[in-house]
Formats: C-alpha cells, structure tokens, sequence
C-alpha cells in the first residue's frame, strides 16, 4: 500500500493556480466510482482560432486564465448523460501536499459540492475512509 494518505469521502482542496492565496479551497467529493475530476466553472470560452481557452473557477470573482493547455474530452455526467468538456492541467493541493492534476470544467451549480475527484487522479495516491467527512455550510 505504500505512502498513500488517507482522506475522507469529501475534503477541502485548493488549486494555486487558479484560486487567490486568501481563498479558503473548495469541497470536493471523492468519487472512488467517478472516472475523472470536474471543477465549478460558469464561464469557459475557446479562442476564435481555437488555440486558446479561457475559464474562470468557481465564479466571477475569481480571476480568468488563459491557457493552450487543453484537451476536448468526452464524459460522462452524474447523470450518464455523455457530455464535451474542455480538461486542464492544474496543481491541486490536498492536507498540504500539492499534485498535478487534469480536471475537467464544467457548470456544477445544481450539485453539492464544487469540485470531485475521481479515481484516475486518486489511484495509486490515497486511500479513501468514508466515515470522514466535512459537511457544506
């Protein structure tokens, strides 16, 4: 089993590079069924030339990045439904350990928590211990 760390059924995680150093993180779910991670996004917008992608985390509060790093992938949503996101490269920072990431944007505003993680990202890294969890506010 390793070094892998254990962590709840939902955790607080914050992206650095994309959330503000005074901003408290997100709750995520940890989905151990879910094949990918997605993070709140209302606004995402691909350049006319298509090189480009634009997004803001969580809200308009946040600032927009610019990024060529991106992938168009097909997934499935909570509900099953087969979905065309844009995915992203970030870093993701968990009880105080930061790691790369590739998570996929998407509108999460009808769902409970902001982000989840699923377990290509959680493989080989964590173990989850469902009866630990931190409740939204």
């Amino acid at each position: 089993m390793g070094n892998k760390q254990i962590i709840g059924r939902v955790e607080r995680i914050w992206f650095p590079e994309l959330l503000p150093k005074d901003h408290n993180g997100v709750l995520a779910k940890i989905d151990t069924g879910a094949d990918s991670g997605a993070l709140h996004c209302t606004y995402v917008k691909l350049s006319e030339d298509k090189r480009y992608l634009e997004y803001q985390a969580l809200d308009e509060n946040h600032e927009v990045v610019k990024t060529a790093e991106f992938k168009r992938v097909r997934t499935k949503s909570s509900i099953g439904e087969v979905q065309r996101r844009f995915r992203v490269q970030s870093k993701v920072i968990i009880n105080n350990q930061e790691y790369p990431i590739e998570i996929t944007l998407t509108d999460r505003t009808d769902m409970k928590y902001e982000a989840i993680l699923g377990w290509r990202f959680l493989k080989d890294k964590f173990l989850v211990d469902v009866s630990r969890t931190i409740e939204p506010q």
